[in-house]
This record gives C-alpha cells, sequence and structure tokens, in this order.
C-alpha cells in the first residue's frame, strides 16, 4: 500500500509543473460594417500549455446578416503546438 502511494505522489509531481503553465484565455469580439452595423460576433477560447493548444472560435451572424445569411454560425477549431515561439498548426477543423 505504501509502494502504491510513494508512486501516485512521484507520477503527481512529475506532471504537477504542466498544469501550473497551462492557459485558458477567452475573448469576445463584434464586426461591425459602416452604415449597417453589427454583422456578426465571435466567442474565442485559446487553450495552451507549455507544448500545444487550441482555439475554438464560434462565430455567428448578427442584424441584417442574419437574414441574408439564414441564421448562419460556424465553428472553427485549431490544434498545434508550440515552436520557438510561434504556433505550428496540426490539424484545422
Amino acid at each position: 500500500m505504501i509502494r502504491v502511494g510513494s508512486v501516485f505522489i512521484g507520477f503527481m509531481f512529475l506532471f504537477l509543473p504542466s498544469f501550473l503553465h497551462s492557459t485558458n484565455i477567452e475573448a469576445d469580439f463584434s464586426v461591425e460594417f459602416g452604415i449597417v452595423g453589427e454583422v456578426g460576433k465571435v466567442h474565442a477560447t485559446l487553450i495552451s500549455d507549455t507544448h500545444s493548444y487550441v482555439l475554438d472560435a464560434n462565430v455567428s451572424t448578427q442584424g441584417i446578416a442574419k437574414a441574408v445569411t439564414h441564421n448562419l454560425k460556424e465553428r472553427h477549431i485549431s490544434r498545434g503546438m508550440w515552436s520557438r515561439g510561434c504556433c505550428v498548426q496540426i490539424c484545422i477543423k
């Protein structure tokens, strides 16, 4: 029983630093077009740690654009890894 507990604690200390450096950022954007006004909204979430990231953006139309596009809604997901401080995309959905 002591051996299992010490292994568990060892794994905890091994993986704990990766959890300490994770980041979760959420942002909301609105898109306006001249006199038409607001035509869209975006809710974006960035989940990142020291090695990889996931960017999830939910896009929806507003105002007159909503009527023209029949209430268009889209979701874009980008997954990748960090290389020398830059994002390198692995998968885009």
